[in-house]
């Protein structure tokens, strides 16, 4: 599982993510979690505390301070193997380091620099499970500090309905994470949970690192969530906290868009928008997955009207988004912590000559969305379609009979989604598109069209 980078956050926040089914059937829910880009996009809500262990330079700070980390299970147990990292910070200089627990769940680090002002983070990442830890603006003095993390959890129940689904066996597991505050300590713990295999209730129980809890979100999709009321809940160690809430998935908040969004850099999408209450206002951004170049653009902010229907808002993807990933729509809410989005899968077709004398022969060129999360992506067999008239995007899935339009050249692509097609002749003006399939992280989806001109 891919972990979506850490965002400066002002409120604490619950946020559940349900993964779809490979097999979901709603346009826009992809085959596996998405995965935001590391340091994409600004939060709208930047306060002074953020967490900074992955983004802060390093290496100029030294101290004599000894870190003791303890780092326990819910139930008490030791956290053998866990990850540990430190950092201090100042505006200009910092340090940091990291290192396994050992069998009794402790990490020991020597040499580190006191955080003398709010300035130090702790970072844990056990070895088993889909969980992970966030602990920053600490301090300690030069001596250092020994330190026992142990997460509990806050429960309350999940009834699926509404648009995107009805059960919750279309979501094999859960996703949750969660921010406390314990002193001046700000506190994120990601955790996981496993659905059952067919249920309209299921009861969740996200961990909670010790200290009360703020406020919340619960997502049920990427794109579908809600703000529950838990603030004020205080959870110790080892505890579960009833919240008595029951969160109902018909009535969260949502983002989404009605095709299978695809297309190349430049493309105007229109996602639409439901159950946003009157004067509820979002923060809208994207970016692009791609790891080396995000593609960050600033939509602005957008004042819901409110009502249950649904309101629609277009937005362009940036020219320099890169073919081959998801380019993300994020609606962060600027007055509480819920944040979504809405992928829009970039891609490219490329004529060699876009104006031939009728009877040459030229290729096709670009790149399609590929699994960049796979160990070994894998080659896909795309499908070159054309026809005679000016059109716009196919509708339906390629492989069969496409109304409209003639099916020109099968071939396959590389293992990153790029290709270069067989030579096709031209011998009319015409206007192509190319169908690609899914794979367990993109939908499958037609490229923009774009215009041949034969000259006679």
């Amino acid at each position: 599982m891919h972990r979506r980078s850490i965002v400066a956050v002002l409120t604490t926040v619950i946020v559940l993510l349900a993964l779809p089914a490979v097999a979901a059937a709603v346009p826009g829910h992809r085959a596996a979690r998405a995965a935001a880009p590391a340091a994409a996009r600004p939060a709208p809500l930047a306060p002074a505390v953020a967490p900074r262990l992955l983004s802060h330079p390093l290496g100029v700070l030294t101290g004599t301070a000894t870190i003791k980390v303890h780092v326990y299970r819910q139930d008490g147990n030791p956290q053998v193997g866990a990850e540990v990292a430190w950092g201090v910070f100042t505006d200009t200089d910092g340090a940091s380091g990291s290192g396994p627990t050992d069998a009794d769940g402790l990490a020991q680090f020597t040499g580190v620099p006191a955080a003398s002002s709010n300035n130090g983070e702790i970072t844990i990442t056990p070895a088993a499970g889909d969980l992970y830890y966030d602990i920053w603006n600490l301090s300690w003095p030069d001596a250092g500090f020994d330190a026992g993390y142990q997460p509990g959890a806050i429960q309350m129940d999940l009834l699926a309905g509404g648009y995107f689904n009805d059960h919750f066996s279309a979501y094999p597991e859960a996703y949750f994470q969660t921010f406390s505050q314990n002193g001046d300590a700000y506190q994120e713990a990601d955790s996981s949970q496993a659905h059952p295999a067919t249920a309209t209730l299921m009861q969740a129980e996200p961990q909670v690192l010790n200290g009360t809890v703020l406020g919340g979100a619960v997502q049920f999709w990427y794109d579908e969530g809600t703000e529950p009321p838990i603030g004020g809940t205080a959870v110790t160690p080892g505890s579960t906290v009833d919240s008595g809430l029951t969160i109902d998935e018909a009535t969260a908040q949502r983002m989404f868009n009605f095709t299978w969004a695809s297309g190349k850099p430049g493309t105007k999408t229109t996602i639409r928008f439901q159950n946003f209450p009157a004067g509820w206002v979002n923060a809208l951004s994207g970016a692009s997955e791609s790891p080396s170049s995000p593609a960050f653009k600033d939509y602005g902010t957008w004042t819901m009207p409110g009502g249950t229907g649904w309101v629609a808002r277009s937005f362009t993807i940036p020219t320099s988004a890169r073919a081959g990933y998801p380019y993300d729509i994020y609606a962060e809410h600027t007055d509480g912590p819920l944040t979504m989005f809405e992928p829009f899968q970039v891609c490219t077709l490329v004529p060699s000559k876009a104006t031939v004398k009728a009877g040459t022969s030229i290729r096709f060129s670009g790149r399609v969305p590929f699994n960049f999360y796979a160990a070994s992506p894998k080659a896909k067999t795309v499908i070159l379609y054309r026809r005679s008239t000016r059109a716009g995007q196919p509708a339906g899935k390629g492989g069969a009979a496409v109304k409209g339009w003639t099916k020109v050249r099968t071939f396959k692509t590389g293992t990153t989604g790029k290709y270069r097609s067989p030579l096709v002749p031209i011998t009319r003006t015409g206007w192509y598109a190319l169908w690609y399939p899914r794979d367990n992280y993109n939908w499958a989806a037609w490229t923009s069209v774009v215009k041949v001109t034969a000259r006679r």
